[in-house]
């Protein structure tokens, strides 16, 4: 039941992307558990995006990303620390993100924008 109402809580406060606007979510998760977030991207032609999935503790987890067609378009492990990554939404309409914890647990932290704001979100950390 927590799942669900985190969930929905973030689909409330999530902005649409592109238009200025960033994706940051953190939360914990464990091993076996999976978080889906189904994000609305208004894409005019060939949208780039940054991308970022970083775990810590002693979880290793997944970020997925599928197109509006069900097709997976971008995986990037969490499980070490790395820079983001660059993403493509080719088409309008909804993508799912599935976050998944493979093994261990702690806490995981989802960024998805541009430059300029990861910028300002790697300087509050």
């Amino acid at each position: 039941m927590k799942w669900k109402i985190a969930i929905a809580a973030v689909l409330l406060l999530m902005y649409a992307i592109p238009g200025g606007a960033y994706i940051y979510r953190d939360g914990s998760l464990s091993r076996g558990q999976r978080i889906y977030l189904d994000i609305e991207i208004n894409s005019t032609g060939n949208y780039q995006s940054l991308a970022y999935m970083s775990a810590n503790g002693t979880l290793d987890a997944d970020l997925c990303i599928y197109s509006p067609y069900g097709n997976k378009i971008f995986t990037m492990s969490g499980s070490a620390e790395q820079k983001p990554q660059m993403v493509t939404f080719t088409y309008s309409g909804t993508y799912r993100f599935e976050i998944v914890g493979y093994s261990g647990s702690g806490s995981y932290m989802l960024f998805l924008g541009d430059k300029n704001e990861w910028e300002q979100i790697a300087n509050r950390q």
